[in-house]
């Protein structure tokens, strides 16, 4: 087998012959190396016979190589975001990338998140704040993220999201303790009380527990 255009096909393609010699068989000789996106879609072949005598006979052939959708891949990714972030604000991208990259068709990837009960959405390959984050019930969110390609056969993969909750300081609350008529005032003290002695008490509070 020849190329016709110099172009490296002998390294992809090769010819055997059946045991009785009756039949020329062109098959792949490096599947390795058969990769619609590092080599040329179409090769121009020479295909010659040969017998003991040195006289010959040739054929000249075209072999298309067909390009087929392959799975796109997605990375693991890590983030971090305040609580009490607002909706739609932007969480960190994920990193994706598909093999197919000569045929458009094949390589338009859509991203979805498996996992339902998080606050967050995709937007693209952009993980968006999708509801409340606070810091204080959860600290940490760890989900799938699918990536697919949007070809009829359509191939997927996986990845692991973790989105640390950073603490955001909180404003204490001072308030009326429950069942307390008095909360508003005025106060009386007598005089001459001891030192120490309560005049009145408030409820508080602080969501920031450590704080």
């Amino acid at each position: 087998i020849e190329d016709t255009n110099s172009r490296g096909a002998e390294t992809l393609f090769d010819v055997k012959f059946n045991g009785d010699m009756t039949q020329m068989e062109v098959f792949v000789k490096d599947s390795a190396k058969l990769d619609y996106e590092k080599i040329d879609p179409s090769y121009v072949v020479r295909l010659i016979l040969t017998d003991a005598g040195g006289l010959a006979d040739t054929l000249v052939r075209v072999i298309n190589v067909i390009d087929v959708n392959e799975a796109p891949s997605i990375d693991d990714a890590t983030f971090s975001i305040a609580e009490n972030a607002k909706v739609d604000d932007e969480v960190g991208k994920v990193s994706a990338k598909d093999p197919d990259t000569k045929t458009p068709a094949y390589r338009e990837l859509v991203y979805t998140i498996v996992d339902k009960n998080v606050p967050f959405r995709m937007d693209s390959n952009v993980v968006k704040v999708n509801g409340e984050l606070n810091h204080e019930v959860t600290t940490t969110y760890t989900f799938k993220v699918a990536v697919t390609d949007a070809h009829e056969d359509a191939l997927t993969d996986t990845a692991t999201v973790t989105v640390t909750i950073d603490n955001v300081n909180e404003n204490p609350d001072l308030d009326c303790l429950e069942d307390d008529d008095n909360c508003n005032g005025p106060y009386d003290i007598k005089e001459n009380s001891p030192t120490g002695t309560t005049i009145h008490k408030f409820a508080v509070s602080d969501v920031d527990a450590a704080d």
